[in-house]
């Protein structure tokens, strides 16, 4: 634990306390304000679409478990699949 809190505190402290004066400029990275509005707009919903998908995920774990266990009956039960694939009926 103290090991994992050393390193992010050091990662913290070299990401968000320093000053951006000696910062090298990359040929091909674009800031965000130097960004077109479509790029921009594309970033911020991509970002938007991953943030739901997380909080539903963390929220609505019983969702996932539900589903997870209709997924698993059904692959543990052949008999579906078969009649589906092959039109037998198994009994």
């Amino acid at each position: 634990s103290f090991i994992t809190l050393f390193i992010i505190a050091r990662f913290w402290s070299e990401v968000f306390w320093k000053s951006g004066d000696n910062i090298i400029k990359k040929p091909n990275f674009k800031g965000y304000f130097e960004m077109k509005f479509k790029e921009r707009f594309s970033l911020i919903l991509s970002m938007a679409i991953l943030t739901f998908v997380t909080l539903y995920i963390g929220f609505g774990a019983e969702h996932i478990q539900l589903l997870s266990n209709r997924i698993a009956s059904e692959l543990m039960n052949t008999e579906n699949y078969i009649e589906a694939v092959l039109k037998l009926n198994i009994q």
